[in-house]
């Protein structure tokens, strides 16, 4: 019989014991790197996103925070877009993504959208200008086609809408320009038509009555033009929130009891809009009648020499106006053509997931 002393047996147990730690280390090891994903082929793509923005002409006013300040809320701003419900809306209305096999089978049990969201990672490698976005999924095709949809959306949705606005600022400047300049124009016109007719460019020296009514009718004229104004705002609001309660894409993907919400503040809208709409409109029609009056008294003192008046200071004002809005759209157009801050600066493509970054708050995993 083979004889065991006290210290073999020692030393055997604490061999033991380490195989059984390495043993279950191991598996913890694989477990963690099953659950986050670093197992799985995954799928990485790389946005710069520029620490300032770079006007062609015009610098763009900061406030009181720092460069550094600004960039890091910039940059956890974007982390949150990315993943936010409203782009992964977006890239899942692909069909092309719509039929990945992962997704179909993910909406047989969950709500696609916030799976998607929990699965995505975003940070900031190094904490500077590259923004890495990655997803780990059994299949690397479907990582790197799902990715990419929904970098495409982010694009579309969230970066390029900064340049949209700006086109349609421009669209709506364009538009201010060329109404005023055609106020200018006919003012300018219906001046030189009255002085023809006193055979003179001097209207005379008005009586303190007769400045008093057109200061009236000028005053009355100004809040009458911006009632009018006021109305086709409210009018379009009220067009717009109709036009959301028959757009049913918006509906599809919210929950009963979300789409209820939604679908009665949208009736609440239209109700309070169609409500200021009517009063405006009494409003407006009251003004034009004490527009008319107070007209009428002006022209009794003589209509040519108050209508110059009143056509003067109209048209200085039209003139201002214009110089005003010249500046304005020049400003935009140059700066249609800034370059966006977010560009995409590597595509999707397959790869092995990123460790987590653990000095990105924000991350998803």
């Amino acid at each position: 019989m083979v004889s065991v002393g006290k210290r073999g047996i020692g030393w055997l147990g604490l061999l033991l014991g380490l195989l059984v730690a390495a043993g279950i280390l191991v598996g913890t090891l694989w477990l963690v790197r099953g659950l986050l994903g670093f197992g799985k082929p995954g799928a990485v793509a790389i946005l710069r996103v520029a620490m300032e923005e770079k006007p062609i002409a015009f610098p763009v006013d900061g406030g009181l925070q720092t460069h550094r300040d600004r960039f890091e809320i910039y940059k956890s701003t974007q982390q949150q877009l990315f993943v936010s419900r409203f782009v992964l809306l977006a890239a899942l209305r692909d069909p092309a993504l719509a039929r990945l096999p992962t997704i179909r089978r993910v909406q047989e049990k969950h709500d696609a959208v916030d799976w998607l969201g929990k699965h995505l990672r975003v940070h900031f490698p190094g904490n500077g200008e590259l923004m890495e976005v990655s997803i780990a999924l059994d299949d690397p095709q479907e990582s790197v086609t799902l990715l990419q949809g929904v970098v495409d959306a982010y694009l579309r949705e969230v970066v390029n809408m900064e340049s949209d606005q700006r086109r349609v600022r421009l669209s709506e400047l364009d538009r201010a320009v060329a109404e005023k300049e055609a106020d200018v124009l006919r003012d300018h016109e219906e001046l030189i038509k009255m002085a023809a007719v006193l055979g003179t460019s001097e209207t005379g020296t008005l009586t303190p009555k007769q400045k008093l009514a057109l200061a009236d009718l000028e005053s009355a004229r100004r809040e009458l033009s911006g009632m009018k104004s006021e109305l086709r705002h409210l009018k379009t609001d009220l067009a717009s929130q109709k036009a959301l309660l028959q757009d049913t894409d918006i509906f599809k993907k919210l929950r009963e009891e979300v789409k209820a919400e939604k679908l009665a503040t949208i009736q609440a809208e239209v109700k309070r809009l169609e409500a200021a709409i009517a009063a405006t409109t009494a409003d407006q029609q009251s003004l034009q009648q004490e527009v008319q009056r107070i007209r009428k008294s002006a022209e009794s003192f003589g209509r040519v020499t108050a209508n110059m008046k009143l056509i003067q200071s109209t048209l200085k004002n039209a003139e201002a106006a214009l110089a005003s809005l010249s500046t304005e759209r020049d400003k935009v157009r140059v700066e249609c053509r800034r370059p966006v801050r977010i560009q995409l600066f590597v595509p999707a493509h397959s790869a092995p997931p990123s460790p987590p970054n653990p000095k990105c708050p924000t991350e998803k995993k």
